[in-house]
């Protein structure tokens, strides 16, 4: 509870002195400091916050003749002489630690999420690895040592550097995998027809699809509730010779199309290719722009390939 305190501040108890001038001086300062009639003990105690207790050595409430309403009181029951103010009781709040603070927007990186390992380049004598690049902080500054600009959510054609990390990777027994339905591999079909892509998806928690305009690459890799990744399939078709020896340039493709929505119950997606393709030889391709993390390195394949004739 707040309590009403005068505000006494005319001198200080190392002004006085015992002789000449400042006798004088100390003499009017003293008679200024404690009016006649006033309560000197309420000018002792400076405070009733324990950190400031009475000259006594007693809190301002014990005070001999304490008046909580203040000393300066007329024969009438005016208050007089100088004016009360009201100093307010410490805060009872409690300020929250900065580990309790939200990590996810904190700028400070939290050391429960430091990884140890990062600081070893996996190198050992005789091994004909390549060192890994090292990190005491998780590679958080990673981009401030390239000139390329940050991805930003943005689909930068000229190359950038992404600062989103990783992110959640599925058990071995949740890894995702696809196979196409329809077409089948090697199926020769008509030119120029429309035609009903089919891919059958399991492992995967379909019709996750983020603008792709101001959210490209810009979150971790998620799971949902059962441990699957969460996103979306893609498909591309490519027109290849009949017997490709070279690696074709991923700039330049037939048809592309993502599969945004949920599987179906027999968990297969699919998109339409409306206008059907040209006469030619075509590699159709699960993709997409994020490839999936796995758990470990030795896997079966995640995407799949067929190849069809266009008649």
């Amino acid at each position: 509870m707040s309590q009403l305190v005068g505000s006494a501040s005319w001198g200080r108890d190392n002004h006085d002195s015992t002789s000449g001038a400042g006798s004088l001086r100390s003499s009017r300062l003293r008679a200024r400091r404690f009016p006649p009639g006033s309560n000197r003990s309420f000018y002792e105690a400076r405070s009733s916050h324990p950190e400031y207790p009475s000259s006594s050595g007693e809190p301002l409430s014990s005070c001999v003749g304490f008046n909580p309403y203040g000393p300066f009181l007329n024969s009438s029951g005016i208050p007089s002489g100088p004016k009360i103010r009201r100093l307010r009781a410490p805060s009872k709040a409690v300020l929250k630690p900065r580990a309790a603070a939200d990590a996810q927007t904190s700028l400070t990186l939290d050391p429960s999420v430091v990884v140890s390992g990062f600081k070893n380049n996996g190198q050992v004598e005789g091994s004909s690895q390549s060192g890994s690049l090292t990190s005491s902080n998780n590679f958080i500054n990673f981009c401030a040592t390239t000139k390329l600009p940050l991805t930003n959510g943005t689909q930068v054609v000229t190359g950038s550097c992404n600062s989103a990390p990783m992110g959640l990777i599925p058990a071995v027994n949740r890894m995702p995998t696809s196979k196409f339905t329809y077409p089948r591999n090697g199926d020769i079909l008509a030119t120029n027809a429309p035609m009903t892509v089919g891919l059958a998806i399991t492992n995967f928690a379909s019709g996750n699809f983020a603008n792709v305009q101001t959210n490209y690459l810009a979150a971790p890799q998620q799971l949902d509730s059962n441990g699957q990744i969460q996103g979306h399939a893609m498909v591309v078709i490519e027109e290849v010779a009949a017997d490709p020896l070279t690696a074709l340039d991923p700039r330049k493709f037939m048809f592309f199309k993502g599969l945004t929505g949920v599987a179906d119950s027999t968990g297969v997606l699919t998109t339409e290719v409306t206008e059907g393709l040209p006469a030619g030889f075509y590699r159709a391709t699960t993709t997409n722009g994020n490839p999936a993390l796995l758990p470990t390195l030795q896997h079966g394949a995640v995407d799949d390939a067929i190849y069809v004739n266009m008649l």
